[in-house]
């Protein structure tokens, strides 16, 4: 399998869990179906726009595959049909979200490690990727960026930036690299939101 058929792969994993999460939280804020396929849109490609601006990627990944489009209309339209079910998920806006978060971290730093970047950009479009289209919907949706709770979420991120590219540079092949940082980035984000870990807050008294 090829790198580009892997990224692509990752990349409509990602898209179809931000899709899925966006969906929720636009469904839980009472916004029509053309607010929950905006919000959906903004979640699932925000990151990766933002990353190819910044790396002067052109064209944007998602304006010459409609695939993209597809999935993020199909995973928002399926989330306001079986919505009811969904939620039954313990915290599912977390569970699609750290989907996202393990996916889009990886993208990122394999898109600034093919376009030559060096790895320590490399890791900040990982994280980019990873968080920007939170970042968007959650401001879209008047809340609070989840990235700025003291919830442990680029943190992990980073880690599994990290560890990623220890693994590429001991030429660990690719298709046992993206498990191990994948699953290490799912799991420390979700270990973080089930034992409410975080980082300290500063107070402002």
């Amino acid at each position: 399998m090829t790198i580009e058929t892997l990224i692509t792969s990752l990349d409509l994993i990602g898209i179809a869990a931000c899709a899925t999460a966006g969906s929720i939280l636009a469904i839980r804020k009472g916004l029509d179906v053309f607010g929950v396929l905006l919000i959906a849109t903004v979640a699932s490609v925000g990151g990766g726009t933002v990353r190819d601006l910044l790396l002067n990627n052109h064209p944007i990944f998602w304006l010459v595959n409609p695939t993209y489009l597809i999935v993020i209309f199909v995973c928002a339209l399926l989330t306001l049909i079986f919505y009811r079910q969904i939620i039954k998920i313990e915290r599912p806006l977390r569970v699609f979200d750290a989907i996202g978060l393990s996916a889009f971290t990886v993208i990122g730093v394999e898109v600034a490690l093919l376009n030559q970047f060096t790895p320590f950009i490399a890791v900040i479009m990982g994280v980019t990727t990873a968080s920007f289209g939170g970042i968007m919907r959650d401001i879209i949706c008047n809340e609070i960026p989840l990235v700025l709770h003291k919830e442990i979420y680029i943190t992990a991120s980073l880690i599994g930036a990290g560890i990623l590219l220890i693994l590429l540079h001991l030429n660990i092949a690719r298709e046992i690299a993206y498990p191990i940082t994948l699953s290490t980035i799912f799991g420390i984000r979700m270990t973080a939101v089930y034992h409410n870990w975080g980082l300290p807050r500063f107070n402002k008294k």
